[in-house]
C-alpha cells in the first residue's frame, strides 16, 4: 500500500548546504482578488488555447505528479498568474473559479459533503437504485459513485475516506503535528545564542528588520527559517530587542528618537505618497530617518504605530470589524452563488473571519447574515413537534431500545437535546406518551428505600464498590439515583454509612505543595521555559496535574505569577510597556472619536495588551486613561 507523504514547505537551511538555490516568490498584498483571478485565468486561455489545470499554478503538484515541466511556464512568468492557492483562496475551489470565470471544466461546489455523499450513495444503493442513477442525484461520474461504495471509514472513526488510509481531517492534524515538530521552541538561552550565531556569520549583529518574520521574512533569515526566531519571538521572551542584545552581550542600538518623531515621519510619508505607508516603501529609507525598527522597538507592531499615527492600516490580520465581517460574507455570498452555511466559516482564512467572530459581532449566524442583506440558510430554531419525534424513532432504531432522558443530556449531532423536547413537547413524559413508550413515573424514594437500594447493591457489587459502578447499574434496577442519595444525606460516604457499609476513603486529590513546585519545574523543563497558566493547563489534561487555579490558590494565594516565583522560577512578563500600551489608548480614542472602554480590550487581539495587562500595569482603567491624557467615564478614585 502506497503510503502518502504529507506535503511540507522545503528545509531552506539542508537545500542551501547543498547549494541548492530555492525559490522565493511573494507579491504585495492586494495584489490579486476574485475578480483580477478571473482575468488571469481569462488570459492563460487566450494565450494558450485552453483553460489552466490546477498543478499548471502550483509547481509542487507539477512535482507530485511527475509532471515538473507543466508549471515551467508559470514559473517563468511569475508573478503575472497567480498561484493555486490564492485562486482556491478567493473562489473555494479550482473548479469554482472556472465556473465563475465561464470557462469549460467548471462546476460548483458540491451542496453535501463528502461524508453525506458517501452516505447518500449507500443508502440508495442499498435500497436498490443503480448507480447511473445515483450519479445524476448526486452530480457526480458513475466512477465516483463506484468509489463512494468502495470508501472505508478512517480511523478517526469521523469521516469516510475515498483515497489513501486516512481523511483529510486527519491528515491536516498530523501535517500540523509535524510542522509544529520540526519548529523550535524557543527559550531566552536558545534566542540568545541564535544572536550571536548571526553575529559571528553576518559580522556584525542583526537588527529587528533582519528577524521580522511571515510575509515580510528576506534575506538570509528568509532563506534558513526555522534556524532562526522572528523578532516577535525575541520581544516575547525579553520584553524589547535591546534587552535580548543586552543578555547576549551584543551592542544595543540607542532609540535615535521619539516616539513623536516616529509618528511625525509616519504621517509626513503618508502625506508624500497620498495613501498609508507600507513596509516596503520604508525597507528603503536612509539611515538617517526613523525605519521600520524604530516604529517595532517604539509601538511594538508596524500596525500599533500606523494606529497612533491615527492612519489606515493597509493589512490587519486578526481584526474584524462589523464593516469588514459583513463584506465578506457578501463576498463568500458572490462566489459561492448562495448564501455561506456556518460549518463552512468553521476555520478563519485569510479573506475572512471564523464563524465564531460573526457571532461575537451580531449575536447569531443568521444575524449577521440577516444584515449583510442575505437569506437565514437555517431558521433560528430547526427542531418541529414532528422532527424531534422522528429523530427520537431513529435513535430508538439505533439504540436498539428505548431511549431514557439521559441518554439526550448531550445528544450525538443531529438529535435534540432534552431541553428542546420539553420546549415542543412540554415534557419527557408527554413525548414517550405521544411515541407509545414506556413513560418513567418519577418517584421520590424514601430514606429507608436509598439505604435498602446501598445495601442491595453491596450484595450484588461487593461492599466497598465505587460510586460509579452504582451510577452504572441504578438505572436499570430502578434504585434510586447516586445523586440524589448524595443529595439527601449530604455525601456519599455519610450514605453508606447510615446503610451499615464501610466508608470509602476518597481518592488522594490533595496536593502537597512540594508536589506542586516539582511539577512546575518539570513542566518548564518539558515546555523549554516557565510555563503560562495556559500552558500549564494543556500538560494538566495529558498528566492528570491540578488546574492552574488549584496552584495559583495553593501556591501564589490566587495569583500565578507569585506560584511562578514559589517554584523559584522567572514569571514571564508583558512584552508591552507603558509607553506603547498608552499610545495604542490615544491611537483607539482618535480612532472611536472617544476614550476606549475597558470592556472593549477585553478580546485577544495580538495587536494591543488586553484590559487585564492594562490594569496589571497602571492599576486600574481609569488610571491607563488617565496616564494617556484622556477623560475617564467615571471619577477615578
Amino acid at each position: 500500500m502506497m503510503l502518502l507523504m504529507p506535503r511540507r514547505k522545503p528545509d531552506r537551511e539542508l537545500a542551501a548546504s547543498y547549494g541548492v538555490p530555492v525559490a522565493q516568490r511573494s507579491v504585495p498584498p492586494g495584489t490579486w482578488d476574485a475578480e483580477r483571478v478571473l482575468e488571469a485565468l481569462h488570459d492563460w486561455t487566450r494565450l494558450v488555447g485552453r483553460p489552466p489545470a490546477e498543478y499548471e499554478w502550483s509547481p509542487a503538484r507539477a512535482r507530485d505528479r511527475g509532471r515538473a515541466g507543466a508549471a515551467e511556464r508559470w514559473a517563468r512568468e511569475y508573478p503575472r498568474w497567480p498561484g493555486a492557492a490564492t485562486v482556491a483562496r478567493y473562489h473555494g475551489t479550482w473548479r469554482a473559479a472556472l465556473l465563475a470565470a465561464g470557462l469549460p471544466g467548471g462546476r460548483a461546489p458540491f451542496e453535501l459533503s463528502l461524508n453525506e455523499r458517501v452516505e447518500a450513495a449507500r443508502r440508495m444503493y442499498a435500497a436498490g437504485v443503480r448507480a447511473s442513477v445515483i450519479a445524476t442525484e448526486l452530480d457526480v461520474k458513475a466512477s465516483t459513485v463506484g468509489c463512494y461504495l468502495r470508501a472505508s471509514l478512517c480511523d478517526c472513526g469521523r469521516n469516510w475516506t475515498v483515497k489513501g488510509p486516512r481523511c483529510s481531517e486527519c491528515a491536516r492534524e498530523e501535517m500540523s503535528q509535524i510542522a509544529a515538530a520540526r519548529r523550535p521552541r524557543w527559550d531566552r538561552q536558545g534566542v540568545i545564542a541564535a544572536l550571536r550565531r548571526w553575529t559571528r556569520l553576518e559580522r556584525q549583529p542583526p537588527s529587528s528588520e533582519a528577524w521580522l518574520g511571515g510575509r515580510h521574512a528576506h534575506g538570509r533569515w528568509a532563506r534558513e527559517y526555522p534556524r532562526w526566531p522572528s523578532t516577535a519571538v525575541v520581544n516575547s521572551r525579553f520584553g524589547s530587542w535591546n534587552a535580548a542584545m543586552a543578555a547576549a552581550r551584543l551592542p544595543v542600538t540607542p532609540y535615535a528618537c521619539t516616539d513623536e518623531e516616529v509618528i511625525d515621519a509616519l504621517r509626513a510619508d503618508a502625506r508624500r505618497l497620498g495613501r498609508t505607508p507600507t513596509l516596503e516603501d520604508w525597507r528603503v529609507r536612509g539611515p538617517s530617518v526613523p525605519g521600520i525598527g524604530a516604529v517595532v522597538r517604539h509601538f511594538g507592531s508596524w500596525n500599533a504605530g500606523l494606529r497612533a499615527a491615527g492612519l489606515e492600516l493597509t493589512h490587519e490580520v486578526g481584526i474584524w470589524t462589523p464593516e469588514r465581517v459583513l463584506a465578506a460574507l457578501r463576498r463568500d455570498a458572490m462566489r459561492r452563488g448562495r448564501t455561506p452555511v456556518r460549518e463552512e466559516w468553521s476555520r478563519a482564512t485569510r479573506s475572512r473571519p471564523n464563524a465564531g467572530t460573526v457571532e461575537k459581532l451580531f449575536g447569531s449566524w443568521n444575524a449577521g447574515l440577516r444584515v449583510a442583506g442575505l437569506a437565514p440558510n437555517s431558521e433560528p430554531d430547526k427542531w418541529t413537534e414532528t422532527s424531534v419525534l422522528e429523530a427520537l424513532r431513529r435513535l430508538e432504531r439505533q439504540l436498539g431500545r428505548q431511549p431514557t432522558s439521559s441518554d439526550l443530556t448531550r445528544p450525538p449531532p443531529g438529535y435534540p437535546n432534552v431541553a428542546v423536547i420539553r420546549r415542543k413537547l412540554g415534557s419527557w413524559g408527554a413525548a414517550c406518551w405521544k411515541l407509545g413508550w414506556h413513560a418513567e413515573q418519577r418517584v421520590i424514594s424514601t430514606d429507608e428505600q436509598m439505604l435498602e437500594a446501598l445495601r442491595t447493591a453491596a450484595d450484588e457489587l461487593g461492599a466497598e464498590f465505587a460510586h460509579e459502578e452504582y451510577k452504572a447499574i441504578s438505572t436499570a434496577r430502578g434504585w434510586p439515583s447516586a445523586n440524589a442519595i448524595t443529595a439527601r444525606f449530604g455525601s456519599w460516604n455519610r450514605a453508606r454509612e447510615m446503610a451499615g457499609l464501610p466508608v470509602v476513603r476518597p481518592l488522594q486529590r490533595g496536593w502537597t505543595r512540594e508536589q506542586l513546585i516539582r511539577a512546575l519545574r518539570a513542566a518548564a523543563r518539558r515546555l523549554g521555559g516557565t510555563p503560562m497558566a495556559r500552558d500549564w493547563n494543556r500538560l494538566a489534561a495529558d498528566l492528570a496535574w491540578p488546574h492552574s487555579a488549584t496552584v495559583a490558590r495553593r501556591l501564589g494565594a490566587g495569583s500565578w505569577e507569585r506560584a511562578i516565583e514559589e517554584a523559584g522560577l522567572t514569571p514571564r512578563r508583558s512584552a508591552w510597556t507603558a509607553e506603547q500600551m498608552t499610545a495604542l489608548i490615544r491611537a483607539d480614542a482618535y480612532r472611536r472619536g472617544r476614550p476606549p472602554r475597558e470592556h472593549e480590550w477585553k478580546t485577544r487581539d495580538p495587536s494591543r495588551p488586553s484590559s487585564h495587562q492594562v490594569k496589571a500595569l497602571f492599576g486600574s482603567w481609569n488610571a491607563a486613561l488617565i496616564e494617556a491624557g484622556l477623560e475617564t467615564y467615571r471619577p477615578a478614585a
